[in-house]
């Protein structure tokens, strides 16, 4: 065994144990960070392997696992980003039971005047149509019944019985 052969042992042996070490850092927690940290850490134990196996034993075609090692390490903690959420102060601890039924009843207390307001919304809405269909109405009964009630306005340029309406009228009109 070379000096070279014992490097890449040794290599080999460090990365393993960090891949053991993340392993039980992914399975410990406490949180989605630690894990999601530990993930990117098994990942690079991983590749460091690899490339190991690929130098000890000359083995080029084992380079595109690497490859498909390094973008999901890139993704994993993409999508890890993407789909968590910042946590509020109260919300990093479990809650008791006392706790948790009264956020319970805040969030519904919340739906129901959110409900309310949205039905007293719908309600003026529908008061306010009323309204406008009364006035509509209103509106055309004028219109329907103005012309027998009201006579037809004179034009203002001309008084009647001048003699210059278009009829030909005289001044005794």
């Amino acid at each position: 065994m070379s000096a070279l052969d014992l490097v890449h042992l040794a290599a080999a042996c460090l990365a393993a144990c960090s891949a053991i070490l993340a392993l039980v850092r992914i399975g410990r927690g406490p949180s989605l960070l630690d894990r999601a940290i530990a993930n990117d850490v098994l990942t690079a134990s991983g590749i460091a392997l690899l490339a190991v196996m690929i130098v000890g034993w000359n083995r080029a075609d084992l380079g595109v696992v690497i490859f498909l090692l390094a973008l999901i390490g890139f993704l994993a903690p993409v999508v890890i980003a993407r789909f968590t959420r910042r946590e509020h102060v109260s919300e990093r601890r479990i809650l008791t039971a006392e706790e948790a039924a009264e956020q319970m009843r805040a969030r519904e207390d919340d739906a129901r005047r959110a409900e309310e307001a949205e039905a007293q919304a719908a309600e003026a809405e529908a008061a306010r149509e009323i309204a406008e269909t009364a006035a509509m109405e209103e509106l055309s009964h004028v219109r329907r019944t103005a012309p027998a009630a009201i006579p037809p306005m004179a034009d203002p340029g001309r008084a009647p019985g001048d003699g210059t309406s278009p009829g030909g009228g005289t001044p005794h009109e």
